[in-house]
């Protein structure tokens, strides 16, 4: 699919794939499903391209060390500003965007948007969730705004109120420094004859789904 169709152009692309015959995979076909819902909702809207609103391109953040018990540490995590209410973020370089529980949603205040289903963590299966919006998202020094999260129907089974998957950051170098217990961001280089976009923070997985779809026509 041509991710730079507008929407309601994607729309009756989708409609038209999962209606005919494609690959049996009801996780897929699922996700699909409601990317499509998504699409509908946001169809009179411009993508919420959650992009950094001030002028500061690169930061350093402490990375706090978050623990399983008195003896154990779970990972490291990242204090997250979403609506202006501070969020304990597991860093997770295997999770995809940024998805939380209900209960930090109500109190960052989000918007829902429409349903959808992700991957629970250690293989636990999907799990019901939907699509939120945050007016800002603040990591550092960086502050971004209209971003899209996604929330967890139940609690996630987390001390934490949420992760942040590493490809969020997609538009910086990304130095975990664990020594330092500091998490930098710094602007990719620029390529020769690149035209310089706006740095933002991918967190509407959009991208994810369209490859699944480009994937699966493949085959």
């Amino acid at each position: 699919m041509d991710r730079l169709l507008p929407r309601r152009d994607r729309i009756p692309a989708l409609e038209a794939y999962l209606a005919g015959p494609h690959p049996d995979n009801p996780e897929e076909t699922a996700s699909l499903n409601s990317w499509l819902d998504y699409l509908k909702a946001t169809a009179d809207q411009p993508m919420h391209a959650c992009k950094l609103v001030n002028k500061i391109e690169k930061t350093e953040t402490q990375m706090q060390i978050l623990l399983r018990d008195a003896t154990r540490v779970s990972g490291y995590g990242l204090l997250v500003k979403i609506n202006d209410r501070n969020q304990r973020l597991l860093l997770d370089t295997g999770a995809s965007g940024i998805p939380i529980n209900c209960r930090a949603a109500e109190k960052a205040g989000l918007k829902r948007i429409s349903s959808v289903r992700f991957n629970g963590i250690g293989g636990s299966g999907q799990r019901n969730a939907y699509l939120a919006l945050a007016d800002t998202i603040r990591i550092g020094e960086l502050e971004f705004k209209d971003c899209v999260v996604t929330v967890s129907e139940k609690a996630m089974g987390l001390d934490e109120d949420g992760l942040i998957g590493a490809d969020v950051f997609s538009s910086y170098i990304v130095d975990i420094d664990i020594p330092g217990d500091m998490l930098r961001l710094s602007p990719l280089p620029a390529q020769p004859d690149e035209v310089k976009s706006e740095a933002s923070l991918a967190s509407e997985s959009e991208s994810d789904s369209d490859d699944e779809l480009e994937d699966q026509r493949a085959t």
